[in-house]
């Protein structure tokens, strides 16, 4: 891998940038640009990284910033064209083509949200690198969150009643990223979702819970564990309520954590 000269890299990916109009050549100058700064010394698990799924160049990530940066005024400009470079990123069997297609998707507009939405539907599946999975909620759909904020709970609602635990998982992952927004304030709504899967979802979707509740007790302790409290008293087919109270316990202040400790105690 080359030293990085940072107006050499500026120079090239602005090059780039300029074949953006054609997707397939800016694809074939993506991968070259690509191998020029490959890390050939990379191993997986070496810092602590998992390997992706899809086969990587493992480019410093200053590159695909500068790449992104060049591309912006592109974006700025023709969303049909964007778009249409989006799909053909995706659609290439590379790591970083796709992490790219996530970046730009993540900065188009969402007027309508259709054009994100289903995308959204159509990269988000079984066998996705868990990584992109992760980063296209929440760079993907982060315009979605800000400026159509009643349409990404609706996305969210219906993956959380699908019967597939996969589209739940993403359901909860997105309800995650709408919670750590600073000016979050619909806490009723992601309440009212999570409640039947506290109650009767899989064990499986436990880890993505857990996230969420914590997410939920950041921004309001106490009305969370009244939430966790109250849903004890459902005794009947309650899997998961009193394991999330359990392993969020000492998120909370000692008043709350007495308060939800006293609760698993009327309930055994």
């Amino acid at each position: 891998m080359p030293a990085i000269q940072p107006a050499r890299l500026k120079i090239q990916a602005e090059a780039l940038a300029q074949k953006a109009n054609s997707p397939g050549e800016f694809l074939r100058a993506l991968h070259e640009l690509l191998e020029r700064y490959a890390d050939r010394t990379y191993r997986p698990g070496k810092g602590g990284s998992l390997a992706p799924l899809l086969p990587s160049y493992h480019v410093p990530q200053p590159v695909l910033t500068q790449i992104l940066s060049a591309l912006q005024p592109f974006v700025a400009s023709d969303l049909a064209a964007v778009l249409a470079l989006c799909d053909v990123l995706w659609v290439d069997q590379n790591y970083e083509s796709r992490l790219l297609a996530v970046y730009l998707l993540g900065e188009v507009s969402v007027d309508p949200p259709e054009l994100v939405l289903d995308r959204f539907a159509s990269w988000a599946r079984p066998g996705t690198d868990n990584r992109l999975l992760d980063l296209l909620i929440e760079r993907g759909l982060s315009r979605m969150r800000q400026e159509q904020r009643e349409r990404y709970l609706e996305e969210a609602a219906a993956r959380l009643k699908s019967d597939n635990v996969f589209f739940q998982q993403l359901g909860l992952k997105c309800l995650e990223q709408l919670v750590g927004m600073q000016e979050f304030e619909d806490y009723p709504g992601v309440t009212r979702l999570l409640e039947p899967l506290l109650r009767t979802g899989s064990t499986l979707l436990r880890p993505d819970m857990l996230r969420l509740v914590r997410a939920l007790g950041r921004k309001s302790p106490k009305e969370t564990g009244f939430f966790l409290r109250q849903n004890l008293v459902h005794k009947a087919n309650n899997l998961n309520t009193a394991w999330l109270i359990r392993h969020s316990l000492a998120d909370y202040p000692a008043e709350t954590q007495e308060y939800l400790r006293a609760g698993l105690r009327e309930r055994n």
